[in-house]
């Protein structure tokens, strides 16, 4: 079986999440970037090329 999980961003800070809203450290810009205007995503993830592996901790 192989591995599906692909490379995303570590941060997910609230329901309505979108990826211009929250910067990588967790720090929240003063002025967000439309995402509307920019990606046309909501409630996604942006994937990212070299980072690490996005996937749950296992139960236990």
């Amino acid at each position: 079986m192989q591995d599906r999980w692909i490379q995303a961003r570590r941060i997910w800070n609230q329901h309505a999440y979108y990826v211009t809203n929250v910067r990588e450290d967790g720090t929240i810009p003063q002025v967000p970037v439309n995402n509307w205007e920019t990606l046309n995503t909501f409630r996604t993830n942006a994937q990212i090329e070299g980072g690490g592996l996005c996937k749950p901790d296992p139960p236990g």
